[in-house]
């Protein structure tokens, strides 16, 4: 496992987790390594590499985990964003790529301190879009990473519409975590009792499906849990909820929004889509960024 700002608190102690789903427990890595070149260092030929930084400068990433790939190593997403998998298929062309997308509430309370108060869910299939340009390995790099969860008590699903998945879900955290952080840190469950900061995020919500429909030629198939039931969720949870974006805006952090919002509103550029209320969103957001990093640095 590769750390960073928790390196030594993780190497020395593993992970203190408190957890909705697994109790009070300490997890314990095999190893803890500060750096893709410690790991490469190793001299181990990995089997699979999972990839789950924030999407700021996947490109850089796509070349930083070069010393870590081998012929054989399967290479699984767990971020946030769409088309993300295309610079990993494009540098790496002979390597199975699994996209995976979950739903799951946890924040690191303090460095090595994780606090999961929300149950994990996962959906996670081939990051190449068409079975015309799957891999021969591919199936069997997909089965035996589902072997690797399957008693693990994470709910998940394995499909072949990961395309669709990763809109299903960026029409949340395209819109709902943007909302947050420019209404001055709601929670989403004051974002979604509040009449007006609802109807905009409904709104905006509608912009992302009508781009996903444009680009796909169909909506979300119904086994995709409904927009009012996601809503509900986030009501009832008994955790005021907020996401991880107002939490990096709360510390000071970079916003994770391109591979998200800024994906969005680029494809809809591209489709000739009208999203006027996620166009704004984004300019907003972008000046907030910035001024908010520059101030943290200053």
């Amino acid at each position: 496992m590769v750390c960073r700002s928790n390196y030594k608190q993780v190497k020395n102690n593993g992970y203190q987790l408190e957890s909705c789903t697994w109790g009070k427990q300490v997890f314990i890595p095999d190893n803890v390594v500060g750096s893709i070149e410690e790991a490469s260092e190793l001299h181990e030929s990995y089997d699979y590499v999972i990839v789950t930084t924030k999407t700021h400068s996947s490109d850089k990433l796509v070349q930083d985990i070069k010393p870590v790939i081998s012929q054989k190593t399967c290479i699984v997403l767990i971020q946030n964003g769409l088309e993300l998998e295309v610079p990993y298929i494009n540098q790496y062309p002979n390597n199975s790529v699994i996209s995976v997308i979950t739903f799951v509430g946890v924040h690191q309370v303090e460095s090595g301190h994780l606090e999961h108060f929300l149950p994990f869910k996962m959906n996670f299939g081939n990051g190449r879009h068409s079975e015309e340009s799957y891999l021969p390995q591919d199936l069997s790099n997909i089965a035996n990473f589902e072997s690797i969860i399957v008693d693990s008590e994470i709910k998940y699903v394995v499909t072949d519409q990961m395309r669709m998945v990763s809109w299903h879900k960026v029409q949340f955290n395209g819109t709902l975590a943007v909302i947050a952080v420019l209404s001055g840190g709601l929670t989403l469950q004051e974002l979604l009792t509040t009449p007006h900061t609802r109807e905009l995020a409904d709104r905006a919500i509608s912009e992302v499906q009508g781009v996903a429909k444009k680009l796909m030629g169909k909506g979300f198939p119904s086994w995709l849990p409904a927009v009012e039931v996601h809503h509900n969720q986030m009501i009832n949870n008994p955790v005021p909820y907020k996401p991880s974006m107002l939490i990096d805006f709360e510390k000071g952090l970079p916003l994770e929004y391109e591979s998200t919002l800024g994906n969005i509103v680029r494809i809809a550029t591209e489709l000739d889509y009208p999203v006027p209320i996620c166009r704004t969103n984004y300019a907003l957001l972008k000046q907030i960024d910035i001024k908010n990093v520059t101030k943290t640095r200053v």
